[in-house]
């Protein structure tokens, strides 16, 4: 006997609601059946299943799903619970969204998609659509692997900064304009503070490359430095020019504080690469 139909049955069983329903109704369980190209001896190991051990098997399924998204979204469900139902809320949004789930990647985004437009069509208060993209990135740019160093970055002997030397934030990192701040609720997980006014701002999210599975994030309107450094690769004398309200020295030891914290390469021209390998030799 293949056992495909019947796996299949006892896959949508566990995770639509709406199967489950109809299976507990009078006669639900022939009527869901029915339908269905199953041989007799089939249909007979399905009828033998305990569908009260079957519904808790799916209860199960729907509380870890919900635990996963929890992990990312906790901080906007504290902020989402004055206004709605949480539970009710995410249990619609698993009626929408049976498969796939395990994709934790596309959960996320799918379900920031998911509360983006119930906050728009409840019309409830808009930095929660701030928080929601905040907290999704953080987690998915948390893991997110590491980008590989462009080259002659971060040699041995290149630990000071050197006029020449050029600059790159490491990867991954993803840069968020926001209208609301919201990063301060970061700070303050443990009470439920509206955001009512709008302040523009731009927002690095960045993975640790020293924390596992972890993110750093900058206000870029407080970190003049780390906004100029992005795609391009800078010079520390180009940023010294860009950033005039940095004294020279001043500014290289902000570049080595960033380096020394793993938030950018530090490249040394190749020509240069050869006199650190060797003095690394000697």
């Amino acid at each position: 006997m293949a056992l495909r139909d019947v796996q299949v049955f006892l896959a949508e069983y566990v995770r639509d609601r709406g199967v489950r329903e109809r299976c507990r109704e009078e006669g639900g369980l022939d009527a869901v059946l029915g339908p269905r190209a199953l041989t007799a001896e089939e249909r007979q190991l399905i009828t033998t299943i305990d569908l009260d051990d079957l519904s808790k098997v799916a209860e199960t399924v729907l509380r870890e799903r919900f635990d996963r998204l929890s992990s990312v979204f906790a901080l906007l469900f504290e902020h989402l619970a004055p206004h709605t139902d949480v539970s009710a809320l995410y249990r619609r949004f698993d009626d929408e969204h049976r498969h796939g789930w395990w994709q934790r990647r596309r959960e996320i985004r799918r379900f920031e998609a998911y509360v983006s437009d119930f906050i728009i069509r409840e019309q409830l208060p808009p930095y929660l659509l701030d928080l929601v993209r905040l907290c999704a990135y953080i987690t998915t740019v948390a893991e997110s692997p590491k980008a590989a160093a462009p080259d002659h970055a971060d040699l041995p002997g290149a630990e000071a900064v050197r006029a020449n030397y050029g600059v790159r934030l490491r990867r991954p990192y993803a840069v968020l304009s926001m209208r609301y701040d919201v990063l301060p609720l970061l700070d303050e997980s443990d009470t439920v503070q509206l955001v009512t006014t709008p302040t523009p701002r731009r927002v690095l999210v960045q993975r640790s490359w020293q924390e596992h599975k972890r993110c750093q994030v900058f206000d870029l309107g407080a970190e003049p430095l780390v906004e100029a450094i992005g795609e391009e690769l800078l010079t520390v004398g180009e940023l010294a020019g860009r950033l005039p309200q940095f004294g020279h020295a001043e500014l290289y030891e902000e570049v080595a504080a960033l380096h020394r914290d793993g938030i950018v390469h530090l490249v040394v021209p190749p020509e240069l690469a050869g006199d650190l390998a060797l003095r690394g030799a000697g």
